[in-house]
Parts: structure tokens; sequence; C-alpha cells
């Protein structure tokens, strides 16, 4: 079977940064063959859709350096970092200039000269005339305003929208009321990683649930090399929104009488570390007889395509609900796919739940 032979997944990229970097070399990656996958990394099909069938079909940034390239320049321009991993031909998208609402509260950068005057309206056009169907948000994580920009045009044009940063979208009950009214599906906030720190802190507290131990105290200190890395730390976005949003998944996790007793953040921003993100993790508590047990552990991984793994399964979801016509939230996608929502589980529950809706018509 040739590409030519499948539908597309048309998606609009929000963000030319690592996660797109790592998003766009996978696609290829896994398309080289056809769509014959080569890993069981990925699911082969997902949703009844191959990877094979994701087209990225528009992308924006702010990035002077990004602006006006090919997509497949773009992605590897710094201060992105993420590591090549395929060769990557002409992508045939050239990077459009996006809106630039939160330069205020985010790393200096040498923005395009056009990005603060760029409309919702001219966003709403390039989506048109591209004819994505799934807007994949990549902003560097404190772009609330541009957030909203973007999400108000793919509701306008009717793309789902797949919220990848600890911005409310998902968590915005008028948002999610426009995109009921609009049969926008919305996956939010805030994407896990295929294995990262929060899904394995997650898990192992409810292990300890499971097993009658008490937890009495837990950690979590991150640190990592990437600009996002370095925005979180420097502007204190960290605390903001990206640790707000690992503390909320987490407390879901453990008895409400634990909840003072967790602690997030962010360690710093280290430069040489590049795209490598670190995790240390302690559980303190007590085991029968109230003897204390502790657990420590540390997590390293390439941060971009631990985020990628997951972004391909939440846009073949996406585009699922959006030809379903199903609006608002898609709770049992962003149960697998986010960590920032309204309806936790365990990550064996939140499974089988989204394997359920896609048994349904």
């Amino acid at each position: 079977m040739s590409r030519s032979d499948l539908a597309e997944v048309r998606v609009a990229l929000v963000g030319v940064g690592n996660c797109s970097s790592a998003l766009v070399q996978g696609l290829r990656y896994y398309q080289a063959d056809f769509g014959q996958e080569k890993s069981s990394a990925v699911k082969r099909t997902l949703a009844g859709i191959k990877i094979a069938q994701i087209r990225i079909v528009c992308a924006f940034d702010v990035d002077a350096g990004k602006v006006g390239r090919e997509l497949a320049s773009a992605i590897f321009v710094p201060p992105n970092c993420a590591t090549r991993i395929t060769p990557m031909d002409p992508y045939q998208v050239i990077v459009e200039c996006g809106v630039a609402l939160d330069a205020d509260v985010l790393l200096p950068k040498k923005l395009a000269s056009r990005a603060k005057h760029v409309s919702v309206r001219q966003i709403r056009e390039v989506l048109k005339g591209s004819r994505a169907e799934v807007l994949v948000n990549l902003l560097p994580s404190g772009s609330v305003r541009s957030t909203a920009a973007y999400v108000e045009a793919a509701i306008e044009e009717r793309l789902a929208i797949v919220n990848a940063i600890p911005v409310a979208v998902a968590n915005d009950t008028s948002v999610l009321r426009r995109a009921i009214k609009a049969g926008v599906p919305v996956i939010g906030d805030d994407i896990k990683s295929q294995f990262g720190a929060t899904v394995l802190h997650k898990t192992l507290m409810e292990l300890f649930q499971v097993r009658g131990c008490s937890l009495e105290h837990t950690i979590q200190l991150d640190w990592g090399g990437d600009a996002d890395f370095e925005n979180l730390v420097c502007f204190g976005q960290y605390k903001k929104g990206k640790a707000a949003s690992k503390t909320h998944a987490l407390r879901k996790a453990t008895p409400a009488h634990s909840h003072d007793r967790i602690h997030i953040t962010a360690v710093d921003h280290i430069a040489f570390l590049g795209n490598r993100k670190e995790a240390f993790f302690r559980l303190q508590g007590t085991i029968f007889g109230e003897q204390e047990m502790r657990l420590e552990m540390t997590l390293t991984v390439q941060d971009a395509f631990n985020s990628a793994g997951v972004l391909v399964d939440a846009i073949r979801v996406a585009k699922w609900a959006k030809d379903r016509r199903r609006g608002g939230l898609i709770r049992e996608a962003a149960a697998v796919f986010c960590k920032w929502h309204p309806y936790q589980c365990n990550e064996f529950q939140a499974f089988k739940s989204l394997q359920r809706l896609l048994k349904t018509r």
C-alpha cells in the first residue's frame, strides 16, 4: 500500500519547538516504509488510523529563525536540540508567523517582525487554506493569551484540539461550552509522556494504596536542559502551571490527608543536558508494624520524544472523535493522554475506558 492510498489526518502544529521536532521526525521515521511501523514502541493502529495517515499541513511559530522556513529545516533551528533520528526530506510546509501575545512572560527571543500584528482572523485563514482537522498546541508553557487565540481560531474552523501544555483549555468551562456547541473535540490539558515522571510517580503512589502501605511524604524534583525548561525555571512558569498540573494528577492518587505532603518542583535548567530530562523521586511511608520504608529512584529520558509518543495517539483519537462529531472534552482520552483534567483515575482504568470508547460507533 502506498501512502497516497491512505486517508490523511491533517494536523496544524502550533509551536515549532523540540516536541514538534520529535513529532515531525517520528512521523517520517515510522512512515518511511509506507506505514509499516518498525517498532513495538508505537501502536500500529489506533482508532482505525495508522501513523502513516498523519500529515502536518501547517505550522506556526514566532521565532524569526523559524518563520518562513520549510518545516523539515525549522525543527532543527536553535534553541531546538532534539536528537536527529532520521533523514528529513523537505516536508512541503512553510512555517507561518503566529501570534506573540505572551512575549512579556516568556524568555526573550528574536521575534519575527510580523508576530505582534498577527490576528485570529489570519490564523483562521491559514487553518482553512490548509484544510487542517486537528490543532496541536505545543507553545511554550505559560502561553496563556496565545493559546486562547489559537483555540478560538480552531473552534471557529471546527478543528479538534489537542492541548499539550499546562494552560487551561480542557479546564476552561467557557471553552468547553463553545466546543460542545461547535462539535469540536478537546483533549487536554498538559500531555503526559509515554513513560514520564508523572505516570511513574502516580503509579507508584497508587501501588502504596493497593499494597496497604501508608504514604507519608513524596517528593519529585525535575531538571533539564532545553529552552522550554529554561523558560519554566527563569520566569516562574513551573510553579504557575507545570507544578500545579503535576500535583493535581498526583493528588488524585493519594488519600486526602497526604495532600500537603506532596512536593513537586523544578530544581534547575542545566544547559548541557540538552533535551534530556531527569526526575528524582522519593516516596516514604510505613508498612506492617509501623515500620518505615523509603523508595528513591531517578528517571532519565529524551523529553521531546517521550511526548511525541503520546501525541501520535492523541491526534488519532481526536480525529476519530471529530469524525463522529463528539464535541467538548473527550474525557477517556484526556485520562490516558493528559496530566490535568477533571477525570483522574489510575492508568489501567483509563486505558480500558478509552478502549471501550473506541469500540463505539
